[in-house]
């Protein structure tokens, strides 16, 4: 009998479309809100013209984002390997990052009317939404895109394969505040901190949104040069460069969708595509070497 009244609770409150249940940020748990106070939030911060830009989307406009990971593939010899001297077949990466390339363009060769090519259209949108800051005066969004099932997304998932094992090369790299405890716990000789030391923590505001993107691209080659000489793909003749277009094209390609909406962001890093992490940190790592040298006293212990 309870159970029935919850899961007539659940179905009421679902099919309620004057509130929004969505997460709040921080796992702060869960935020039941006014539909049209989600709404508003949300495109209070995508009328900002000098971050997001609206758009459309067409099938054919999709499409052509597929064949652009695979011209980059060929450009940089990565879209076939050879399987005997006179045959070859598309690499393991090309299979990956091309996984949903196939599916899409039958799916549209078989959509006849403008109602079926919407829908596939809205099938392999990146969707928009907010985790509410409910630890914030006022209660704000944090934007979040999920790329799931969108053009970019494999290539995204490629990349973070590819860049996630340089990161623990990182010297001031942590997982977590833990890690870092376990760090400290798991030393062979205690860290001697004098009487005068201090503690600081500081924080990047709103860091993915604020990454110059062309900037972030050039630091974070450099840094995937310097870390990349631990593994002998990154030591392939090309593959550096290949892996840097590849990672323009995915962060320069963040077209998706908000309600019935379609916007590109032009300016900064999308949370919630793949890649976005790594391409983080190591561009944080290439700000904060260089800052580092300026000092005129390394800190005793400095970890991110």
């Amino acid at each position: 009998m309870l159970f029935r009244s919850l899961m007539s609770s659940l179905s009421s409150l679902r099919l309620n479309k004057n509130i929004i249940i969505t997460e709040a940020d921080k796992n702060m748990g869960i935020v039941v809100m006014d539909t049209q106070q989600y709404i508003d939030e949300g495109l209070r911060q995508l009328n900002d013209e000098y971050t997001y830009q609206s758009t459309s989307m067409t099938a054919n406009r999709i499409l052509a984002l597929f064949k652009r990971q695979r011209e980059i593939l060929d450009k940089h010899n990565q879209l076939f390997e050879q399987v005997s001297n006179n045959s070859k077949q598309l690499s393991s990466h090309a299979k990956y990052i091309l996984q949903l390339h196939g599916d899409f363009e039958k799916a549209l060769q078989t959509s006849n009317t403008e109602e079926e090519k919407s829908l596939l259209v809205h099938k392999y949108a990146a969707k928009f939404y907010l985790l509410m800051k409910m630890h914030k005066t006022p209660v704000v969004g944090r934007p979040i895109v999920s790329t799931v099932h969108s053009a970019t997304y494999f290539a995204s998932k490629y990349l973070d394969k590819v860049l996630q094992p340089l990161l623990p090369l990182i010297p001031s790299y942590i997982q977590s505040s833990q890690h870092l405890i376990y760090q400290l716990e798991a030393s062979s000789s205690p860290l001697y901190l004098p009487d005068d030391c201090v503690i600081l923590c500081a924080d990047i505001e709103s860091l993915y949104p604020n990454i110059p993107t062309d900037i972030g691209l050039q630091l974070v080659e450099k840094a995937v040069i310097e870390l990349g000489e631990n593994f002998s793909e990154f030591r392939t003749p090309g593959f550096v460069k290949f892996v840097i277009e590849l990672l323009k094209f995915v962060l320069k390609s963040n077209f998706f969708l908000f309600g019935s909406k379609w916007f590109h962001q032009i300016k900064g890093t999308a949370m919630g595509t793949p890649v976005a992490v790594p391409f983080a940190c190591l561009f944080v790592y290439a700000v904060e070497k260089s800052a580092l040298c300026q000092l005129a006293q390394e800190p005793i212990l400095y970890k991110r």
